[in-house]
């Protein structure tokens, strides 16, 4: 029997669909997931009031304390920035407000300076503490983190399996016409168009574009910051990458998307074993060890 459903969660709309034999069990691992991702978004969406994050923040300047599950987080992106030394940082709070993608969604400039980001966003240091520098988010993560949580929990019990969580996607075995699950990689110029498919086995795959959040006066602001200059990015209009977790997925089609193809030529050591693909202004295609089938139109 297949299972279906949906969920508003992380400001996107988030499915998960898995076979399974057994109603009870299968209802018990849906609960299961939602009630996780649930959690997650209650403790650190930037969106919601009184939050650990919002905590966080306003001690922004000096040494706290902080749980082990929120320092693990913490630990897992500083390895990412290490391994991945791209544009990428949590420290985007005070920008995306500046640009009105706010907790009120006002999508009105402020009047507030523009700066990137200088320095580490954060420091870590053992046990559990943490030195902020300038007020952080999750956005460049959470929904691939999210993806980890509920793939954890389905993965020992489901042999098929598919999640969409809004551009953050894992599947595993077949879909219910026993074929294997074939994704589209959406157009990163038209919405409801695509330029190419990928199959997808028991991997993650992420893709970030800005069709579906822009603002301003011309739609130059998007949510995609590059801490570089605190402005939203535009060196790409599209990127997509195959990981083997959600969260990785997450970040480095974030990083990515945020960083000049010469920086991305700089780091090109740390790249690979990575696979993703970009997408320029123009509509050229950079592709690096990413298995996907492009459309001509």
């Amino acid at each position: 029997m297949w299972f279906d459903e949906t969920r508003e969660l992380l400001g996107s709309v988030l499915r998960i669909t898995f076979e399974h034999d057994d109603v009870s069990v299968a209802r018990k691992l849906m609960d299961r997931c939602w009630e996780r991702i649930d959690s997650f978004q209650k403790k650190y969406s930037r969106f919601l009031p009184g939050t650990v994050l919002e905590q966080m923040n306003a001690r922004t300047g000096e040494w706290q304390i902080v749980d082990s599950e929120t320092f693990s987080h913490l630990q897992r992106v500083r390895a990412l920035e290490e391994r991945y030394p791209l544009g990428f940082s949590l420290a985007v709070k005070g920008a995306l407000e500046r640009l009105g993608y706010d907790s009120k969604y006002a999508f009105e400039e402020g009047d507030g300076p523009v700066a990137g980001i200088e320095g580490r966003d954060f420091l870590l240091r053992e046990p559990c503490e943490v030195f902020i520098q300038h007020p952080i988010e999750f956005g460049g993560f959470g929904k691939g983190y999210a993806l980890d949580i509920a793939v954890d929990i389905l993965k020992s019990e489901c042999k098929n399996m598919c999640l969409d969580f809004g551009g953050d996607l894992y599947a595993k075995g077949v879909n219910e016409k026993g074929e294997r699950w074939r994704m589209i990689i959406e157009s990163p110029f038209q919405i409801d168009e695509a330029i190419g498919v990928v199959e997808l086995d028991d991997s993650f795959l992420t893709t970030s574009n800005t069709l579906k959040r822009r603002w301003g006066p011309r739609g130059e602001h998007h949510h995609l910051i590059d801490p570089r200059t605190g402005e939203s990015a535009n060196y790409w209009v599209g990127s997509s990458v195959l990981a083997s977790s959600g969260m990785e997925a997450d970040f480095l089609a974030t990083a990515l998307f945020c960083t000049n193809i010469e920086d991305i030529d700089s780091a090109s050591s740390s790249l690979s074993g990575a696979h993703f693909m970009l997408v320029d202004p123009s509509g050229k295609i950079f592709q690096h060890d990413f298995s996907v089938v492009l459309f001509s139109k």
